[in-house]
C-alpha cells in the first residue's frame, strides 16, 4: 500500500478547486471549495486558516479545513456548565477566551469539513489530519483541538480514528431536522394535531393584525446593508456566539452563492423587520441565517411567521428534507422538527489538562435534553 503524503497549504486558493471538490458528494455545498473561499477572504474573527490534502499513491484521499480563532470556552459546553461560564465571563471577559485550533469553518452551521475518498478507511487519513492540527497548534502556541461539528453518521465513520488520535467525544448542541413527504402547504397543515394547527392559526392571525408580509427572491434580499443589519441585531442579542459575519461574508457569499441562495423578507409596510437565507441544494435546504428587527418582534409573531415561511418555502421547492439549525429547537419542534444529535471531538496539548478534560467531560458537556414533540396525526398511532 502507497504511503500517504500530507499537503498543507495556507489559503483555499492554492487548490484547484476541482481537485479539493472531487472528495464532494452533489450538493455539498458547505464543504466546496468555493464556500470555504468565502469563509476565509471574509476576514471572520481574525481566524487563521490551514487546508489539508492528503494523498494515496497519487490520488487524493481526504481533505480538511483548519483554522485558529479565539473563542469563549463556554462555546464547547451546554447546560449549566454553560451557564456558570457565562457567569465568570460578564465578571471578567478576558477569563474564559482561549485559542482554539479547529478543524471545520469558522461558521456555525452544525457540520463538518471533513471529507475522505469512498471506500477508504478514515484511520490513516485522520491521523494525517489531527497531525496537521497538532502541528498548526504547536506553531501558534495553541493548547486546545476541537473537530466539529459530526452529524451521527460522520461521528460513526470518524469516532474510532479521533479517538485514536487521542481526541475524546462530547454532545454538541443537536440541530433540528423535518423530513418532508408532503405535497403542498394544505397537506402539511392537514396533518397536524389540532393544538398545532391551532398555534399556526393564531401566529397566521396576529401576522395579519399588523400587517405583516413576506416576499421571496432569489440571492439575498432585499440588499446586503439590510441583511447584515439585521443579522447584526441578532447576534447583538446572542448570549454565545462563536463568531459574528461581517457584512463582506453576506457580498461573497452572495456573489458565490446567488443561484443557490432563496431570500425571504418580511415588510411592515416599506419596512423590513426580518430575513431568513436559505440554501437550496436538492434534495435538501438548510436555513441557514436570519434576521430580526427587534423593535417590531411581538405584535406580529414576527419570528415564529419566519420560521413557518421558511417550512412552507422548502415544501413549495419540493425540498425531501430542511435542516433548521441548532437554535430555538423548541419552536421549531412545534412544527415538526426533530433534534438530530451533533458531536464534537476536543484535546488538549497538555497531559495534565487533556486528562483533566476527558475525565471531567460528563459534567463539563453534560448530554443536552430533547425531547420530540408528537406534533403529527400519525404520531398518535
Amino acid at each position: 500500500m502507497p504511503a500517504l503524503e500530507t499537503r498543507v497549504h495556507d489559503s483555499i486558493d492554492e487548490i484547484e478547486p476541482a481537485m479539493w471538490d472531487s472528495l464532494l458528494k452533489p450538493g455539498d455545498y458547505l464543504a466546496s471549495h468555493r464556500f470555504v473561499g468565502v469563509c476565509e477572504r471574509s476576514g471572520i474573527g481574525a481566524a487563521q486558516f490551514r487546508h489539508v490534502l492528503v494523498f494515496e499513491g497519487g490520488a487524493l484521499a481526504g481533505l480538511a479545513s483548519l483554522f485558529r480563532m479565539d473563542v469563549p470556552l463556554d462555546l464547547l459546553t451546554t447546560g449549566v456548565t454553560r451557564r456558570l461560564f457565562d457567569l465568570a465571563r460578564r465578571l471578567k471577559p478576558s477569563l474564559t477566551r482561549v485559542p482554539v485550533v479547529f478543524c471545520g469553518l469558522p461558521v456555525s452551521l452544525g457540520g463538518s469539513c471533513l471529507r475522505i475518498a469512498p471506500n477508504r478507511a478514515a484511520s490513516e487519513v485522520v491521523a494525517c489530519i489531527t497531525a496537521a492540527m497538532e502541528d498548526f497548534a504547536a506553531e501558534t502556541k495553541t493548547g486546545f483541538l476541537c473537530c466539529k461539528e459530526f452529524a451521527q453518521q460522520e461521528q460513526n465513520l470518524f469516532a474510532a480514528a479521533l479517538g485514536a488520535s487521542g481526541f475524546f467525544s462530547v454532545p454538541s448542541q443537536p440541530g433540528c431536522k423535518l423530513d418532508i413527504h408532503w405535497h403542498d402547504w394544505p397537506d402539511y397543515q392537514g396533518s397536524l394535531r389540532a393544538g398545532y394547527r391551532r398555534q399556526l392559526r393564531l401566529d397566521r392571525r396576529a401576522m395579519e393584525g399588523v400587517g405583516l408580509r413576506f416576499e421571496h427572491g432569489s440571492g439575498l434580499l432585499p440588499d446586503i446593508a439590510t441583511v447584515h443589519r439585521l443579522y447584526g441585531q441578532v447576534m447583538a442579542r446572542a448570549t454565545l456566539k462563536m463568531e459574528v459575519l461581517p457584512e463582506h461574508f453576506f457580498r461573497l457569499l452572495g456573489q458565490a452563492a446567488s443561484g443557490r441562495l432563496h431570500s425571504i423578507v418580511g415588510y411592515l409596510g416599506d419596512r423590513p423587520v426580518a430575513n431568513a437565507i436559505l440554501l437550496w441544494q436538492p434534495p435538501a435546504c438548510h436555513f441557514l441565517l436570519a434576521g430580526l428587527d427587534y423593535a417590531a418582534l411581538r405584535p406580529g409573531h414576527v419570528y415564529q411567521n419566519l420560521v413557518t415561511e421558511v417550512v412552507r418555502t422548502a415544501i413549495t421547492l419540493g425540498a425531501e428534507h430542511l435542516e433548521l439549525g441548532q437554535t430555538s429547537c423548541d419552536f421549531k419542534g412545534r412544527l415538526g422538527a426533530l433534534p438530530t444529535p451533533r458531536f464534537i471531538w476536543l484535546k488538549h496539548g497538555g497531559r495534565m489538562r487533556h486528562g483533566f478534560l476527558a475525565h471531567a467531560a460528563p459534567w463539563l458537556f453534560p448530554q443536552p435534553e430533547t425531547k420530540p414533540r408528537k406534533v403529527f396525526n400519525a404520531d398518535q398511532s
